[in-house]
């Protein structure tokens, strides 16, 4: 199987998903839940991450995270090692948590990031059997929703330590826009970003593909199917 092309460039920003072995649940009960939250606020820390969004589902994470240091690999490498060693030893278990290696993107910020953000944040209402209910009722439970990012967005007594709010708000003008603009993705429906993902790892405009080119440092075209996109057909 081909692996991913990974790469990494200071300020990068990446939309990050890691599923549970065989779809199971990553996480048994809140306290999982608050593990994963405290063990995540420390691999911010130590590798200097910025997180501009998250969502945590039963079988499965997404972030949205910025490197201003190029680290995406160390720092998910770290992150996912603490938790697997914590939820292993709590349940007495051993081998792996996690189905493969996390997935990546890049994002452009100036044209996909806020769309990406609020993609992330409507995962909840996504699963089955609450897609068939109406909006009143989504809205609700979207805004119940305890383990995202979310609620920090719509208001500011919610505001998590450890989430960076201004780069997105700032794009619709606060809290208020980004709930409208939460709001109308829920009540008419959003196609998927990540349909428009460049060489499988890249989501952003041709400008965007040019400069991500640059920081290229070699590749298997056999390996990363991605690198022969990037670089062999090169945009002109």
């Amino acid at each position: 199987m081909a692996r991913a092309l990974r790469i990494q460039f200071p300020n990068a920003v990446y939309h990050i998903t890691c599923r549970g072995v065989e779809q199971r649940s990553i996480y048994t009960d809140d306290q999982d839940r608050e593990k994963f939250i405290n063990l995540l606020q420390r691999s911010l820390e130590v590798y200097q991450v910025l997180l501009h969004g998250f969502i945590m589902m039963d079988n499965h994470f997404h972030l949205l995270i910025e490197t201003p240091k190029a680290n995406c690999s160390e720092f998910m490498r770290y992150f996912n090692i603490c938790y697997t060693g914590y939820f292993n030893w709590r349940h007495r278990r051993c081998g792996n948590l996690y189905q493969g290696r996390y997935q990546a993107y890049l994002i452009d910020v100036d044209s996909y990031l806020l769309e990406v953000s609020r993609y992330l944040h409507l995962n909840c209402v996504r699963v089955r059997g609450l897609e068939r209910l109406g909006y009143q009722e989504r809205w609700r439970y979207l805004q119940g929703y305890r383990w995202s990012s979310l609620g920090g967005y719509l208001w500011e007594s919610r505001v998590l330590p450890f989430v960076v709010y201004d780069l997105i708000l700032g794009m619709v003008g606060g809290r208020a826009g980004y709930r409208d603009f939460v709001r109308d993705g829920l009540r008419c429906g959003v196609v998927s970003p990540f349909t428009g993902v460049r060489a499988g790892v890249i989501l952003g405009s041709d400008e965007y593909v040019k400069k991500v080119r640059r920081y290229l440092k070699g590749g298997s075209v056999r390996e990363q199917p991605g690198y022969r996109e990037i670089v062999l057909n090169p945009l002109e």
